[in-house]
């Protein structure tokens, strides 16, 4: 059966981790996953979507404020008002730059997602080991109980 949207979240976050520093503000994410070119691969995915999505966001409000303003200027008199709506025109024009200006806008991305040159698990050679072991220990049970029931059923002193 196909997951559901909150099951495949619910997974996502089982492999995703991030964190932040406190002093330099330097956001630090991760993704575990089997296969390390679909780890780099969504990794990447995801960074881009936050960034586009702040970008749109940040976009629409600007324009939405600006359309405001510039309404609110058609019907004021008073040069006073003006002249601050002008700045906060100003203002929103800068955030409109910057967010058609750059690719990275929210993120921007100092070392990319990167392949894992050393695996992160499983660590192969202790599950055949343990797995050799247990094996072994039920081996030796086994013919422990076998030796013992047959012994007791061959070996009966005769009278």
């Amino acid at each position: 059966a196909e997951p559901s949207m909150q099951e495949g979240y619910e997974s996502f976050m089982k492999k995703f981790s991030s964190s932040q520093d406190k002093l330099t503000g330097i956001v630090t994410v991760s993704f575990e996953f089997i296969s390390p070119t679909l780890s780099q691969r969504w990794l990447q995915l995801y960074i881009d979507e936050i960034n586009d999505v702040m970008r749109r966001k940040d976009i629409e409000e600007s324009e939405s404020a600006i359309q405001y303003l510039n309404q609110q200027i058609a019907q004021t008199q008073l040069a006073e008002v003006k002249d601050s709506m002008f700045s906060l025109i100003e203002e929103h024009t800068k955030t409109l730059t910057m967010a058609n200006a750059r690719k990275e806008y929210v993120f921007k991305t100092i070392d990319p997602p990167y392949k894992p040159e050393v695996k992160a698990g499983p660590m192969r050679s202790a599950i055949v080991l343990l797995t050799l072991v247990v094996h072994c220990i039920l081996f030796f049970v086994t013919l422990m109980l076998y030796l013992l029931i047959f012994r007791s059923k061959v070996v009966q002193p005769s009278s």
